[in-house]
Parts: structure tokens; sequence; C-alpha cells
């Protein structure tokens, strides 16, 4: 039976290989077989004898084979170039590729190239070579392009040896204990050869393996963000290598990976400076990082950054491009563009490539923003305890910018266009506007007036995996609409003529943004009343007693302290103070360094949590007899050897975990683990909060650090804040630490 799932299997890597050999028309496919033909008949009799495949091989090209046509192989090649399609069609484009350079020794490489085709089907056949398969595909290309310069003196002889010395004379030159070994980055190239040869002498199973760099390891992913500039010159630059830690693994909840966008445990960031002319690698070291600290500085929008843009450029930028616009000059376009990417915070190529909103198929009145979060794809069954958002919004632009505008895109208008469009204002106005300045000034100003991050990166369209926050915030579009609008009461102020900023043609009707978890203070009270006459002290000897309280407990802790759910979820006895309500949380150890943080829990958080820790004490005297073993997991709750929560299972103990949670809730409030943390960062955003602190109290990074960092102001009494708002919505939703 193993032999027969193997013999299936080779089938299916044969047509697989077949279909990659032949992928084209009639008339290449033909030219390909007719290469095929060619090879197979051309190898020397030293390898003829080692491959069986050669019949089915030349069998197959001949079902193939077509007269002779006008075109050649190398127009194979050119098309597939063209097409930047050479890492799909990688097998064809290297059966297509002859030698271009004359000095070459073309029977060697002819042997070369027959024995690489005839090794690429067997280990085509075996299956699990891909890489290698690839790799020597890719390198004899190279090779007949005259790219393999320094490695063609490295080439053994093919015409003098059999298979076996081919393969021993490549293993001789990569050895590590060959005192001739040729450099690193030449082995390198010659392994492309060695290790696909050695594979088909001996007939060897592929295998696959999980590899990254030696910087970045398993188990995540990585993203290269943006290229950053100092300047519109672009002479240096920077773009960073984000590891995105995919934690937990092997998990069907989306939810259990949302803190883990935009927190990254490695970063590594890439310099390139055309100024920098010292070859000292320390002084080029210090050169970088000193761009990079420019940079990062930059996109802090730090009120001490003496290059950030001024009031007084801006509305000279201001006042320039609406006389433009009014006076319908040969720069309109220009200036409609630059006040888009004004108002948008977008840089030139984002704001050619942002979508037009238009009313009735009318000029575009505005643009779209996408808003598409994990939690927004919910079961129809939850959808009545969930509140409906939408996954776009747009904003509008004033009514003089839209006007004859068929879209967004501005065609004809280049970088350098806007370039020198500004160094008009520049020489007139005595100012230093930059393509960057404008694009960054709405991060700059929202920034000084201390918006929230995460409505600064839900206006200037930034990706989501980039601010944690936004993945728990739900809003209407009317509080991003307040604040654009504030922006462009503002940059009004600046305008000769205020009114035209603020006068659009639409206005964006009311509408739920982001997570749908903000759950209504109606359904909350109805989870709490249904729970609390569960609670009755009459029950308590039962098991599914100690799951309620255990459950009605959790869910006033979870909204009280934005805990996320994790293995011993609201962590022990100890890392609390009932007297003080100091409450350690330690949730989240994927990062680099302490991560921990500490909260005031509610007052009536407290009360609830001392309720359910004398049922605890007064679970240790009943079981002590009867049931020691379980008796015992409550002492050891209550001592701080294990953590807070367990449940109850036909007896048994099982541990808080966030499967087991989802188990014993599932009857009650169905939603996923961490639905409070959206719950309570909505709503304190709701309440006018200080972003900061509700950073903190979550334990979301701000500004690529953790809130209670070394340079951190924030103090006790901003926790109290928090704890007194939440304190008030607990009660508010009928939570009580009296039962009947």
């Amino acid at each position: 039976m193993l032999e027969g799932v193997k013999e299936r299997f080779k089938h299916k890597n044969i047509e697989r290989f077949l279909r990659k050999l032949f992928p084209f028309d009639e008339s290449h496919n033909a030219l390909i077989a007719t290469e095929v033909i060619r090879l197979c008949a051309i190898i020397r009799e030293e390898y003829r004898g080692e491959f069986s495949e050669i019949p089915f091989l030349v069998s197959e090209a001949k079902k193939v084979q077509r007269p002779p046509a006008s075109a050649s192989l190398h127009d194979i090649v050119i098309s597939i170039s063209n097409s930047k399609k050479l890492g799909v069609h990688y097998l064809p484009a290297f059966l297509s590729s002859n030698l271009l350079l004359t000095s070459y020794d073309h029977n060697k490489f002819d042997q070369y190239k027959a024995l690489t085709f005839l090794s690429v089907a067997r280990l085509s056949f075996i299956g699990t070579h891909q890489s290698k398969v690839e790799a020597i595909c890719h390198d004899v290309r190279l090779f007949a392009n005259g790219k393999r310069e320094t490695m063609a003196a490295y080439l053994p002889d093919i015409q003098q040896l059999n298979f076996h010395q081919l393969v021993e004379a490549f293993q001789t030159l990569v050895d590590e204990d060959n005192e001739d070994r040729p450099p690193k980055q030449m082995v390198d190239k010659l392994n492309h050869y060695r290790r696909p040869y050695e594979s088909t002498l001996n007939y060897s199973d592929g295998y696959t393996r999980n590899a990254t760099g030696s910087e970045f390891k398993k188990s995540g992913r990585l993203e290269r963000g943006e290229l950053k500039t100092l300047d519109d010159d672009g002479e240096d630059g920077l773009f960073e290598l984000t590891q995105f830690n995919e934690r937990p693994k092997s998990t069907n909840h989306s939810w259990q990976k949302e803190d883990h966008h935009g927190e990254s445990s490695r970063s590594t960031s890439i310099v390139s400076s055309y100024t920098h002319t010292q070859p000292d690698y320390a002084a080029g070291a210090l050169h970088a990082r000193a761009i990079q600290a420019r940079i990062e500085k930059k996109d802090m929008s730090l009120a001490c950054d003496i290059d950030s843009a001024t009031t007084y450029e801006i509305g000279a930028l201001v006042r320039y491009c609406t006389h433009q616009i009014s006076t319908k000059s040969e720069t309109l376009t220009e200036a409609k563009l630059l006040l888009v990417m004004l108002f948008s915070g977008s840089t030139c190529s984002q704001a050619k490539k942002l979508k037009s909103k238009r009313i009735s198929g009318r000029t575009p009145v505005g643009f779209c923003r996408k808003h598409k979060l994990p939690s927004q794809k919910q079961r129809a069954e939850l959808l009545s305890l969930l509140t409906k958002t939408t996954e776009e919004f747009w904003l509008p632009l004033p009514q003089f910018v839209c006007q004859k505008l068929n879209s967004l895109t501005f065609n004809g208008v280049e970088e350098a266009q806007l370039k020198e469009f500004l160094s008009h204002i520049n020489k007139h106005h005595g100012t230093y506007l930059t393509l960057r300045k404008i694009s960054s000034y709405l991060r700059q100003k929202l920034s000084h007036d201390n918006v929230d991050s995460t409505i600064i990166a839900l206006l200037a369209g930034e990706p989501i995996n980039t601010t944690p926050a936004v993945f728990y915030l739900h809003l209407s579009n009317e509080y991003l609409l307040e604040t654009y609008n504030r922006y462009l009461d503002f940059l009004s102020r600046l305008a000769l003529d205020p009114s035209a900023l603020t006068l659009f043609d639409e206005i964006p009707s009311s509408s739920s943004l982001g997570s749908p978890l903000f759950i209504e203070a109606d359904v909350l009270s109805s989870l709490f009343s249904y729970l609390k006459p569960k609670l009755n002290s009459k029950r308590q000897k039962d098991e599914s007693f100690h799951n309620d309280i255990t459950i009605y407990t959790q869910l006033v802790l979870a909204i009280a302290s934005g805990y996320r759910p994790v293995t011993g979820w609201f962590g022990k006895i100890t890392h609390l103070s009932m007297q003080t309500g100091d409450y350690w949380i330690s949730d989240k150890e994927s990062g680099i360094g302490d991560n921990s943080r500490i909260i005031k829990l509610p007052e009536i958080a407290i009360k609830i949590l001392d309720y359910y820790l004398s049922y605890c004490k007064r679970r240790v005297l009943q079981l002590a007899n009867t049931q020691p073993e379980l008796s015992l997991e409550y002492k050891r709750l209550l001592t701080g050897e294990t953590h807070l929560f367990f449940y109850l299972r036909e007896g048994h103990y099982e541990p808080c975990t966030p499967s087991n949670y989802a188990f014993f809730i599932d009857s009650i409030f169905p939603l996923q683990a961490n639905w409070a943390r959206h719950h309570v960062r909505s709503l304190l955003t709701q309440k006018g909060v200080d972003p900061s602190v509700i950073n903190a109290w979550m334990g979301h990074m701000n500004q690529s650090k953790r809130s209670f960092h070394e340079f951190s102001t924030l103090t006790r009494k901003h926790m109290v804040t928090v704890s007194n708002i939440l304190n008030e919505h607990l009660l508010d939703i009928g939570v009580e630490a009296k039962y009947d």
C-alpha cells in the first residue's frame, strides 16, 4: 500500500514537472521540446547510463514537437524576462538560454546544461527539491548570460569526468579543509551545482525547513516599511525591516494575534546615504545612526524639532495655492494636489492613489479610507450582541479643490513640478517648504494638539498593524470628522478667504467605525442581571456555582483591568493588594524587556474579588475531608502558589486558559475572549481620557515605547482617574457585590 502511495505522488510530480516544462503556446513549447531532445542526445555516454528517465523525456518532448518556426529559443527567455516572470518560468527560461559570449567553451556549457536538465527532471520527479531546482536553473541561465565570469574558472571539466567524479570534484572544491578553497561567495555559487548533482546521483529524498536570517528567527513575519527620507532630495534614506511576532501559534482565533501586530521583538534599520564619503566603518555607523535618529525625530512630530513646518510656512502655502486656484493659473493642478496632500496627510504618490468619494456620479467630493479589522468578521449568531460598524469612511474636501476634477489621480503632475512650485513659494516668501513637511503636517499638528495616535493613524490612512491600539477602538465617524474639521478650521485661519476651506459639497452621514466589540450598556446590564441570580448562597456547594462565580468575577475583572486573555488569566493573589487596589499585570512576554504595568482596580471590582476569595476560603474547609485534592487547589490559589481562577468539569480541575474560558462562557456570552479590551479602550476614548493614559492602562505602546518607560511622566494619580471611570461604568451596568 505504501508503494502505491509513493507511485501516486511520483505520478503527480511528473505531471507537475511537464506543466512547468511546457507552459506556453504551441510554437514556444515546440522550441523547448526541440531543445530537450537535443540535450538528451548530446549528453556524454558516461552520464547517459545514469539516467533511465531519458527515453521518457524524449517521448514526451516529441509529443509537443512541431515543424521549425521562425522564432528562436532566445525569444522565449526575452519574453519571460520582459513579463518579469523569471521566478515563475525558471525551467523554460533556463532551457532557452544559450551562451551569449563566444569565448566560452560551448561544448562544456552544453554538457553542463544537459546534465542540469536531467538532474532537474529527476529531482522534480522525486519531489521536495524545489529550492535546489530553482537555484541551479537560475545559475545556469546567468552563466549563459555571462554573469558568472569568476565562477567559470572553478567549474570542474565535465568532459573529462564521469558523474561520480564530477560530484567528488565539487565536494572537494567546497570542502572546508581544502587549502585552495574558493572564496565564500564563490563556494555558495558552486553549491548551487553540487547539491542538486549530489542528490540526483544518490536519488536522495528532498526535505523542507523553515529558516530565516540569523537576526530574524522563526515564528515571525518580516515586513518592510516604506522608504523614509530626510528631505525631498532623497539622498539620505531609511527603511526598516520589522519582525512581527505571530504567537500564539497553531490557533484558529485571530483575536490572539491582535496585540502582536505593530509590537515587534526585533527590527533592523537600513540607512542609505550618498553624502557619506568616509571609508571608515565606525564613521559610517555613526553617520547612519545620526540619519536614523533625525528621521525618527521627524516622525515623532516634536515641538522642539527645528526642521518641522512652521505656521508661517503652511500659511504661505495655503494662501499661494488658493490664489493659484481662484485665478485659474497654469499651476492650478499642482496647487490642488499640494492641498490634498496637506489635508489628507499623504505623500505625493499616496495622494494620487486616494479613492475618490462621489455623490450620484458627480465630481469628487472627498476621499475614502479603508478601516477593516479582523474583529469585524463575526458569526451571524453573535451579531445581535455586537455594534454594527462599517469598513470604510470618507472625509470631505473643500469645494474649490474638487471643482472640475474628474478624479484625485492628478495625471500628468510629477514630483519635479511640485518641487518647482514649492521653490517659487520659498523664493518669494522666505520659507523652506518641502514635500515631506507638507505630507507630515497633519500628524505634526494633531500630535501637538494631543490627539489620540489612533485617530491620527485613521485620518492619515496608516496601515492598521503599525498601531496596535487601532484593533481595539470603536468610534463614530463623527469623532473623526470633528477632528478633521478642527484641523481645517486651523488652516482656514491662515487663508485669505477662511470660508473657502470649510465649504463642502457633501458631509458624511453618521456611522460607526472600528471594533464591533464595544458592547452596548443594555446588553451588559442584561448579562450581569442574568448571572446574579446564579450566585445564590444556597448553591455554593454545587460545581456549577463555582464556575458561575468564577465567570462572574472574571467578567468584572476583564472590564476593570483590560487584562489580556492568557494562560493563568488575571495572575495570582500575590500580584495585587486588596487594601490599595494596586494590580501588577504581566500579560505579554513576547517583547524584549519588562512589559508589565501596574493599575488601580476599581472599588467595586475589589469587592467582587473579595467575595470570590471568601468563597474559596470556605471551600477549603468544606472539601478538606471529602475532596482533599480539590481543597488543596483552593488553598494553593489563596496562598498564591497557583493562579486566581480555575474551572470544574465533572469534579475535575481545569486550568484557566482562553480555550477553557471559551468553553464555559459559550452558553452565556460567546464573544471572543478579549472583547473587554475592545470595550475598555473604546469607553475610555469616548470619555476623553488622555491617549497616553489609555495606552498605559491597556499595555499598548506609545511612540515605540512602553508607557511606563524611563522618561514617562505618568503617575498613580492617572491610574486612579481611569479606575474611577471604570468603577462608575461597572455600577451603571448593574455590577453588585451583594447577592441573594
